[in-house]
């Protein structure tokens, strides 16, 4: 299982949240403190998925893939991040490197900035090849 992480330039902090269904609504996401994370989109593709998320400061943030009914299936340790819009790729591999089948997911995402202040937002991706 590998993700990989690459830097934008900031956005606003409402989130639109998706699934590969086509539906989305946006909503304002929980704060502790001044740290704020929002979830643009998880888009599914043929070799794993990607995630949009948007932090309004610098946070580790730790990405945890789990299964519909809860359990864990892959995640990325807390790492730290600057501000603004992040994008981490997941290569649709659970924790033992096999593919993980298609079928919806939860996408949780944890962030801690060093303040203590701590968020959560989750998000559904419909993984099809």
């Amino acid at each position: 299982m590998s993700f990989s992480s690459v830097k934008k330039q900031p956005i606003a902090v409402n989130a639109t949240v998706g699934s590969a269904t086509g539906v989305n609504f946006t909503k304002k996401l929980s704060s502790a403190a001044a740290l704020v994370v929002s979830v643009a989109e998880a888009e599914p593709a043929a070799d794993g998925a990607t995630l949009t998320y948007t932090l309004s400061a610098s946070a580790n943030v730790e990405v945890t893939v789990l299964n519909l009914a809860g359990r864990p299936i892959a995640q990325l340790p807390a790492a730290p991040q600057e501000a603004g819009v992040q994008t981490l790729r997941w290569n649709g591999r659970n924790q033992a490197g096999s593919l993980a089948p298609d079928g919806v997911y939860l996408i949780r995402l944890t962030t801690r900035s060093d303040d203590g202040a701590s968020t959560q937002a989750v998000v559904t991706l419909n993984l099809h090849r």
